[in-house]
């Protein structure tokens, strides 16, 4: 069966039945690059479903998505759903960045702190969190961020920025 045909059979926000397109994504590389451009299908279910394979990847092998890292980077920009925004905010700290990349990294997790899901803006929250982690360059703009998510009008995200506070502060002594 096509990796296509089973990102098209579930319903968009049900991932059961994708962990054959995990295991084909993790051991040809061929069929991890089919999976990274449906993550950027115009067609919400596939994309949605398609970057959920991806997160998984990620999870397990994040070394795997580096050769894909400057066709993501550049798709970025796009008007993404909120599915697909919300998984690269956890595909993102997996990989390595340069500093140029690095800006639009920063800019694709600010205008997530935009957005009108709470998903998307706690998300990306911890996403560039995640990754001032690996990047000292980035911590500024982080806590400035996380002084504006602590006043949000979310309390969900006003929650996720304490639960981040608190880490943060105790990785900062």
């Amino acid at each position: 069966m096509e990796i296509f045909e089973i990102l098209n059979e579930g319903k968009r926000n049900q991932m059961q039945g994708l962990e054959p397109v995990v295991q084909l994504a993790l051991s040809e590389s061929a069929r991890l690059e089919e999976v990274v451009g449906f993550s950027f299908d115009a067609t919400p279910k596939i994309a949605a479903r398609a970057v959920w394979v991806l997160r998984q990847v990620g999870e397990r092998e994040p070394k795997l998505l580096m050769p894909f890292k400057e066709y993501i980077i550049e798709r970025l920009d796009r008007d993404l759903i909120w599915e697909v925004r919300s998984e690269f905010c956890h595909i993102l700290p997996k990989l390595d960045f340069e500093e140029e990349e690095l800006k639009m990294i920063v800019s694709f997790f600010e205008k997530g702190l935009q957005s009108d899901s709470r998903i998307v803006i706690a998300w990306s929250l911890d996403g560039w969190y995640e990754l001032s982690k690996k990047y000292a360059l980035l911590i500024p703009g982080f806590e400035q961020m996380l002084d504006r998510a602590l006043a949000h009008q979310f309390p969900a995200v006003r929650a996720r920025a304490r639960g981040i506070q608190k880490d943060f502060l105790k990785r900062k002594k």
